[in-house]
């Protein structure tokens, strides 16, 4: 709404404004609105500079103002003054944003491993890169030999685990799939997998997830058990507390 004048005579106001107004006045000798609200305008109230009323806003209105704490509204939303504190960035922060922040920005080391033991659920607040980077220190507490492929890379695996034993070496291909709990692995992704497996001439190829994996993709794992493994939210969670025991 634009105007030189509010309803009450005041002077033009400059800036984007915010308009108040008032309704329902009641009978009686000393009529007063009710509240704040629908009908009639009474003001036009500059946001972004000078007073929140002009001097000549007085009398019944100056009352409502005090009543209902308009001036002291808009004083606490306006700008700082230069050089003023609003406060430190965990101020701002909502709950538990502060575990997110830390699991996204920390090195995967055993502290962050040892929290997750305790708060699995956390683990679907981690970035995929970082997921993977979870998995691959668990495996190397295994006693694995880790190769993370480059985070540009979707080759169809995101590592590379070497075991050598007195057999031999065995070469296992690990794809991690950091899902939420609603969202299961496909089959597809297990016949991918299967796929890339023998492609790559590798022992065998693992999935591990956050979430579960869906009856198809269990079946066709079960037809290749030897070529191809799954790892769901509960064998992670076994992984990490037998890593804490260490």
């Amino acid at each position: 709404m634009h105007s030189s004048h509010g309803l009450w005579g005041g002077p033009k106001c400059s800036g984007s404004i915010h308009v108040i107004r008032i309704s329902n006045w009641t009978s009686g000798s000393n009529p007063a609105p009710r509240e704040l609200g629908d009908e009639q305008w009474y003001a036009y109230v500059p946001y972004d500079e000078g007073p929140v009323f002009d001097s000549t806003v007085s009398g019944m209105v100056e009352d409502l103002a005090d009543k209902h704490g308009v001036l002291e509204f808009f004083e606490s939303v306006k700008p700082p003054d230069e050089g003023d504190e609003l406060g430190i960035a965990r101020d701002f922060m909502p709950p538990g944003a502060g575990l997110i922040l830390r699991i996204d920005l920390t090195e995967v080391n055993d502290e962050l491993i040892e929290y997750l033991a305790q708060h699995p659920e956390k683990m679907h607040d981690m970035a995929p890169r970082k997921f993977e980077e979870l998995v691959a220190a668990i495996f190397r507490a295994k006693g694995y030999t880790v190769e993370l492929t480059p985070a540009t890379r979707d080759g169809g695996f995101d590592m590379r685990a070497f075991h050598r034993n007195d057999v031999g070496i065995f070469l296992t291909l690990i794809e991690c799939k950091r899902y939420l709990p609603e969202r299961r692995v496909s089959v597809e992704v297990v016949r991918g997998l299967y796929g890339v497996t023998v492609n790559e001439k590798a022992t065998t190829g693992l999935i591990v997830t956050t979430s579960s994996f869906t009856r198809d993709a269990k079946s066709f794992q079960d037809q290749n058990k030897y070529r191809v493994q799954l790892a769901d939210q509960a064998d992670l969670q076994v992984w990490l507390r037998d890593h804490k025991r260490k």
